[in-house]
């Protein structure tokens, strides 16, 4: 019976299934191997994303993790563990990440913004005065 579980994906393809109950510890699990700089199993490129069942319809719920090449990362400081970890796009967007540190709720933001700039893309850092640009007239 897989009713009660969600599907774990490696790069797309299906490894198999998680009950519903232990998907989040096991998420973590994975986070804590990947920041670990003496264990090797998981890459510290690798993107671990726990997406949610929801009430309404959404994404689809299951484990995906990617760790193929040619995919965005940015460098984000973890609160819990007190290091720098790399997320990927799809990762950041189920990840409560703060800006600054005063900003961050207990229990809840795992992340902290390397600059306060960071979440901006590259592009849009390179702005001069943004807030007074008339370009998006």
């Amino acid at each position: 019976d897989l009713t009660d579980t969600y599907d774990v994906q490696l790069d797309g393809r299906l490894m198999g299934w998680i009950e519903k109950n232990l998907v989040r510890d096991m998420s973590e699990r994975l986070r804590m191997l990947k920041i670990n700089p003496n264990d090797t199993r998981v890459p510290e490129m690798t993107e671990i994303v726990l997406v949610p069942e929801r009430d309404i319809p959404g994404q689809y719920p299951g484990l995906f993790i990617f760790t193929g090449a040619a995919r965005l990362m940015r460098p984000v400081y973890n609160l819990a563990h007190n290091c720098v970890e790399y997320l990927g796009t799809f990762e950041s967007v189920y990840m409560d990440i703060c800006i600054r540190e005063k900003e961050a709720y207990p229990g809840l933001t795992t992340h902290k913004e390397i600059r306060p700039t960071s979440f901006l893309s590259n592009l849009a850092c390179t702005i001069p005065l943004p807030d007074f640009n008339q370009s998006p007239r």
